[in-house]
């Protein structure tokens, strides 16, 4: 929750007083100070045991999976960088679902709506897979699955010259109050 689509959700759910959040973050420390925000520094990559741990203290919990590296929107990219999506985008996300299934969890993922404006990119064609992959083992182990496909939401990962105007993800859900109900609740 330090940039991007995590940091804006964060922002917006700190509001509530009534619940107690854990935002984590990797390389850019979260610089917020709440009561009922806890930071902390976790490496997806290496730290599944401790999400283990915060699921079953915290449970019954909602999840939200925005772990991401450097997204190329190109459409020949390394093997390298592919393997690396299929870790960040299916991998690691069902690696925890499959090791919290017993507990009580809701798991939002993110996915793009760049899937509908080319379905050839690496990187539309896995998330897509991610999408279907993680969806068919939610509903097989009866964990509540909510999945959007985002427009792209002001970030480092959109900021480009040619297109300045995208919306942070606070004013894309104040236009969609169905996706912000699904995300929410």
């Amino acid at each position: 929750a330090s940039q991007g689509v995590g940091r804006d959700l964060l922002h917006m759910v700190r509001e509530n007083k009534r619940i107690f959040i854990i935002g984590t973050y990797f390389k850019n420390k979260i610089k917020l100070k709440e009561k009922n925000v806890k930071n902390l520094k976790l490496d997806v990559t290496k730290n599944l045991k401790l999400i283990k741990i915060i699921i079953k203290r915290f449970s019954p919990l909602r999840v939200y999976y925005f772990a991401t590296q450097k997204i190329l929107f190109d459409r020949h990219i390394s093997k390298e960088k592919t393997k690396e999506y299929d870790k960040f985008f299916i991998n690691l996300p069902l690696q925890i679902l499959k090791e919290n299934k017993s507990e009580k969890i809701s798991f939002f993922y993110p996915s793009t709506d760049f899937i509908n404006f080319d379905k050839k990119s690496p990187y539309s064609i896995i998330k897509l897979k991610a999408e279907k992959k993680l969806k068919k083992f939610c509903n097989k182990n009866k964990i509540k699955f909510i999945s959007h496909r985002l427009p792209a939401i002001n970030s480092r990962q959109s900021i480009s010259i040619s297109n300045q105007e995208n919306q942070n993800l606070n004013e894309y859900l104040l236009g969609h109050k169905k996706v912000l109900n699904k995300m929410l609740l």
